[in-house]
């Protein structure tokens, strides 16, 4: 089960990084996928930019959340389990607001 959640805030940094250094041009697969974003170049580069950072920001903070809880004492892998769909359930939360206050700042007047 650790492996599982640590390797899923890992995947949320391998994907939020080249989104944040805006290494990936507007697609149908892959980043944050709107029709603002998707018909503006100027509108997808910022927007997933920001959601790209807190990607890679909330995956660490996913994987220090479930390797801290796994070291207190009494830790089952039920508990473990909740606590990381919590702390993922959160971060992607967290992230997809971060994209779409990004997006009203990139739209506003437009």
């Amino acid at each position: 089960m650790l492996i599982v959640l640590v390797g899923t805030g890992v995947l949320f940094i391998a994907l939020g990084v080249p989104l944040w250094c805006r290494n990936v041009p507007p697609n149908h697969w892959y980043g944050f996928r709107v029709r603002a974003t998707m018909n503006d170049p100027n509108v997808w580069y910022p927007v997933n930019e920001v959601s790209g950072k807190w990607m890679a920001f909330t995956g660490a903070i996913h994987g220090l959340v479930v390797c801290s809880a796994y070291l207190l004492p009494g830790m089952t892998e039920d508990r473990l389990g909740i606590i990381g769909t919590v702390s993922l359930l959160t971060a992607t939360v967290v992230m997809t607001i971060a994209g779409f206050v990004e997006l009203r700042n990139q739209t506003r007047g437009k």
